[in-house]
């Protein structure tokens, strides 16, 4: 059912394209557990796509998922949870608020299982004491982790964190490094760090 929900989404295997016959194959293959077809589905509930936006419906059908261990919807939660949807046009409320806790919970759960997003995020989570207590030290952890795996921005906070000396010894040729990656992948603070710290790289060695 749900490798069926994926031909129609795709429009493979002989199949007319259809989210709402793909929504369809993915609800039975939700209602019997599976568990990328509940993440699938609560990602069409979020954007629309085949069904009415239903943020509730999508907030259910992730945790489910999450919950039976499927990093992408782990992911998905902590991603919302952060900034809540993005319903509050007009200044309507939103209907899924943001909460620190929940998007560390579940960002932590993402890392944990070697997501570099995840884990990126629960560096920021260390960082700015959203949902847990400031830590510098869990945050650099989290950040290289994610760093290693060519995530840019862990990239660049790596490189912040050795210049500043934050969660560790102040260490310019690491620095360096770790700017000299992200700026490869086009962060631009990373290039305008590198810029500066170049001109005293003869020094540093």
């Amino acid at each position: 059912m749900y490798n069926l929900g994926i031909a129609y989404e795709d429009g493979i295997l002989g199949l007319t394209q259809s989210s709402t016959k793909a929504n369809e194959m993915y609800a039975l293959a939700a209602e019997k557990g599976h568990a990328n077809a509940r993440c699938n589905l609560g990602y069409n509930y979020y954007h629309g796509i085949g069904v009415d936006n239903d943020f509730v419906r999508c907030v259910e059908l992730w945790e489910q998922s999450a919950k039976q261990g499927y990093v992408h919807a782990q992911f998905n939660l902590c991603d919302l949870y952060k900034d809540g949807s993005l319903d509050n046009e007009n200044g309507n409320p939103m209907t899924i608020p943001k909460n620190h806790p929940l998007c560390f919970k579940w960002s932590l759960a993402a890392a944990k299982q070697g997501d570099a997003d995840g884990q990126r995020y629960t560096a920021e989570c260390y960082e700015e004491g959203w949902g847990v207590e400031p830590n510098d030290e869990s945050a650099f952890e989290w950040y290289t982790k994610a760093a290693e795996q060519e995530n840019r921005y862990a990239q660049f906070c790596v490189g912040r964190y050795y210049e500043d000396g934050k969660g560790r010894d102040i260490d310019l040729i690491q620095a360096l490094f770790w700017y000299r990656k992200a700026a490869a992948q086009g962060v631009q603070q990373a290039a305008n760090a590198v810029e500066r710290l170049s001109y005293f790289e003869p020094q540093l060695f």
